[in-house]
């Protein structure tokens, strides 16, 4: 008889369900040790983390023991999982369809001695609570908790080695393992570095930029509009990444929602400066005193030196609209006979109306340019409010950059 069959037909008689210790009133000690081969996939919208582990179980099995001399030297024997007793071990905040618990595929290698030791490979797919408000610069911390389904502790004692065995590890695209003892991980930023980030510095440059298309061109607000989209459109792919919750904003979520912010500022500006350019009377959103002090004071400290020419108005006899703009005068533009006194004091009124008409037209048009000029006064500070945040905040972003990126 072989030596394996003479150690199951003598183990099958103590039951394949009892642990296997001589005494039943004792604990049997369990060393428990994980070897981390891959991280699969660490999935923020959903907090889980995919692994592929190798457990390495060692106990002492007091019914399958032998003297090496009596059985040709034999101290080491590879038994059927199947047919001997195995730790139920589970991972207990799994999150797989499966129950949990262990795949058996692998044998157990026994000593003369009793002492066995099986090495079980496996996928996991467990819960990780993620912390992504500093994402993409974020650390995450996964737990794995393994333990007995049936036994508790009084009867099945496990001690855990307290570092994870990561000596086959394949590097993840995606994150780095740090800490041995845990599964520590820091995100490699380099895709969003490319992906994201650089196009969102690109964005808030155009953004700046927009301010020099002249207001009254509709291109500007066109240009803005396109830049908001563009954001939305990184933002949405951001928020495919994160988990769905309430408790935590992602520090890229952050940043591209005030950098919406700053895109929906500059359209209002541009709408407001476009209504300041086309400024129609009566209705005036400036007064004459704020006009002023935008422009005799304000102006030139941001050194655009506004001046306002002075425009003259005049009007010839030839032009056509000299009896239309003084119909009182209308009948001295027809040849007729008149008396010469009549036509003095005819003349004498006509000239004070039109040099009347003449200054409050040139009033008007003053007022006109002045509005335009204001305008332009207010646009150079919205470019520099926008540019001001804008810098601000991409340093901001920037500086907390982890050096590992």
């Amino acid at each position: 008889m072989s030596l394996q069959d003479a150690l199951l037909r003598n183990y099958s008689s103590h039951g394949s369900g009892a642990l296997p210790v001589a005494d039943p009133s004792t604990a049997i000690n369990l060393l428990f040790g994980v070897a981390i081969h891959q991280i699969i996939e660490l999935r923020g919208w959903d907090q889980t983390l995919v692994t592929r582990l190798w457990l390495r179980m060692s106990w002492q099995d007091d019914f399958l023991q032998w003297n090496p001399d009596d059985h040709g030297g034999i101290e080491t024997l590879v038994l059927p999982v199947k047919k001997v007793w195995t730790p139920d071990i589970f991972l207990y905040n799994n999150v797989d369809g499966e129950a949990g618990g262990l795949v058996k595929v692998t044998d157990v290698v026994l000593n003369s001695d009793g002492t066995a030791t099986w090495n079980q490979p496996g996928i996991f797919r467990s819960a990780c609570p993620m912390d992504t408000s500093l994402f993409p610069f974020d650390e995450q911390v996964c737990e794995l908790y393994f333990g007995s389904w049936v036994h508790p502790v009084t009867r099945l004692n496990i001690t855990a080695t307290p570092t994870v065995d990561r000596e086959q590890y394949q590097q993840n695209e995606q994150f780095i393992l740090e800490e041995p003892s845990e599964i520590y991980t820091e995100r490699r930023c380099a895709y969003y570095k490319f992906n994201l980030i650089q196009p969102w510095v690109i964005l808030m440059i155009l953004n700046i930029a927009a301010f020099y298309i002249p207001a009254d061109c509709g291109e500007r607000l066109g240009f803005t509009i396109t830049i908001m989209l563009s954001l939305v459109l990184f933002q949405e792919v951001v928020a495919q990444q994160l988990p769905q919750t309430s408790t935590t904003r992602p520090l890229m979520s952050r940043f591209f929602a005030m950098a919406t912010g700053l895109v929906g500022f500059t359209i209002m500006a541009t709408i407001l400066i476009t209504r300041l350019t086309y400024c129609t009377l009566p209705s005036r959103l400036l007064c004459h005193r704020i006009r002023r002090v935008l422009i005799d004071k304000v102006a030139p400290r941001l050194g655009m030196g506004i001046s306002q020419p002075p425009k003259k108005l005049s009007m010839s006899f030839s032009d056509p609209n000299f009896c239309n703009e003084m119909p009182k005068l209308s009948r001295s533009c027809s040849v007729r006979e008149v008396n010469t006194e009549h036509l003095i004091k005819d003349i004498a009124v006509f000239c004070r109306g039109f040099t009347q008409y003449l200054k409050e037209k040139n009033d008007r048009m003053d007022e006109l340019d002045e509005c335009k000029m204001a305008a332009l006064v207010l646009d150079r500070i919205f470019m520099i409010i926008v540019a001001t945040l804008s810098i601000a905040q991409c340093f901001y972003f920037l500086a907390m950059e982890p050096k590992s990126c």
